[in-house]
C-alpha cells in the first residue's frame, strides 16, 4: 500500500508565472476532455487567463487565484485553491478518480504566452504538502509534470484520460522533502507541482450541492 507524505513547504502557488519545465503543444485531434481557456472578467476583463476543467454537464472547476473568474457558484469551504463556475459543457465531460502514486500523468492547460492548449507529462506523487502561505489546512497532491503560466485550473490525466484532479502551482525549495525512503516521493523528482485531487474536489462539490434548492441539485457526473 503506497503511503502518502504530508510536509509543511514553501511553494510558489499564486497565478503561475514563469515555468518549472518544458511544456508542448497539445496535438490536433487529442482526446483529452473537458479542458477549456478561461479570461478574467471585470474590472480587468481579458487581462488575466487560466484554464478550467469541466466538471459535469452544468458545472466546471477552476483554481480561486485566477483574478475576477466570472460565473463563481461557490468557492471552497476550507480556503483551499478551488471554485465551482458555472458553465455548460461544450464536449465531452471527463470521468474523474483519485490518483495512484507513480502512474504516467498528462498536465494540460492553456499556455497565457502563447493562447494554445499545451501540455507537460511526468508522474503523480505520493508527497502531500501543506502550504506555509496558505490558511487552508488542505493536503495538495503532487506530480513531477511541467507547468507554465495558464495552466492553473487545468486538468491532471491519468493514462487513461481521467482527470486526476487541477493544477495549481509549482514550488522550487527542494531541501524541504525528507521521504527520500520512498520512490514515488516528490523528492527524488527534478520538478515539483502541485494539484489539488479529485477527492478534495468531491468533497467540496457535494457541500455546494446541499446548499442547493432541491429542484436544483445535479449528478457529479
Amino acid at each position: 500500500m503506497n503511503k502518502l507524505h504530508f510536509l509543511p513547504v514553501a511553494v510558489s502557488l499564486g497565478l503561475l508565472s514563469g515555468c518549472n519545465g518544458f511544456t508542448r503543444p497539445l496535438p490536433p485531434g487529442n482526446d483529452y476532455a473537458g479542458s477549456q481557456a478561461i479570461f478574467s472578467g471585470l474590472p480587468a476583463p481579458m487581462v488575466f487567463m487560466g484554464t478550467a476543467t469541466q466538471w459535469n454537464d452544468e458545472y466546471a472547476v477552476t483554481a480561486a487565484h485566477i483574478p475576477f473568474t466570472d460565473n463563481v457558484v461557490h468557492r471552497c469551504s476550507t480556503g483551499c485553491d478551488l471554485v465551482f463556475i458555472k458553465r455548460k459543457a461544450k464536449g465531452p465531460v471527463p470521468q474523474w478518480r483519485e490518483p495512484v502514486p507513480g502512474e504516467e500523468v498528462v498536465a494540460v492547460g492553456y499556455s497565457g504566452a502563447m493562447l494554445v492548449p499545451v501540455q507537460g507529462t511526468g508522474h503523480a506523487k505520493s508527497t502531500r504538502v501543506l502550504l506555509e502561505d496558505k490558511s487552508s489546512q488542505v493536503a495538495y497532491a503532487t506530480h513531477d509534470a511541467p507547468l507554465t503560466v495558464g495552466m492553473s485550473g487545468g486538468p491532471l490525466y491519468g493514462a487513461d484520460k481521467a482527470v486526476l484532479g487541477i493544477n495549481l502551482g509549482f514550488g522550487l525549495d527542494y531541501q524541504w522533502y525528507s521521504d527520500l525512503d520512498d520512490p514515488n516521493s516528490i523528492g527524488h523528482s527534478k520538478r515539483n507541482s502541485y494539484y489539488l485531487s479529485t477527492d478534495v474536489i468531491r468533497a467540496e462539490w457535494e457541500l455546494f450541492q446541499r446548499s442547493l434548492p432541491q429542484n436544483q441539485i445535479t449528478q457529479a457526473h
